[in-house]
């Protein structure tokens, strides 16, 4: 399993004051506001998780070595082409470390389940 993040190591999510108040904001729709207020928590539990399954050599991650410097909304195309370009030459550069974890132990990585 290979995973492609777009955040670097050691990134968590934070709260914002938005997702605080969703219980205020979605008063009428309980359980909307409850998966909302749990957001933050699952997804950084989901990368625990993903570090562990990486650490243990069932998994190979994929991440920006650097914080990406677009927005999730961003429409500027230099702004877009730099990180497109980053992220090509850190990817090329990932090829042989890829390349030797596909390798090794294959047939234990491909056929057991996480």
């Amino acid at each position: 399993l290979v995973v492609i993040l777009t955040r670097p190591a050691g990134y968590r999510k934070k709260a914002s004051l938005t997702e605080r108040s969703f219980p205020m904001i979605y008063r009428n729709f309980p359980r909307l506001a409850a998966v909302f207020r749990e957001r933050v928590d699952r997804y950084n539990r989901s990368l625990d998780h993903l570090e562990q399954l990486e650490a243990e050599g069932r998994i190979f991650v994929i991440r920006p070595p650097q914080p990406v410097l677009v927005s999730r909304m961003e429409n500027n195309p230099e702004k877009l082409d730099v990180a497109f370009k980053l992220a090509l030459d850190h990817g090329r550069k990932l090829i042989p470390a890829l390349r030797n974890w596909i390798s090794v132990d294959n047939s234990v990585k491909l056929h057991s389940r996480f």
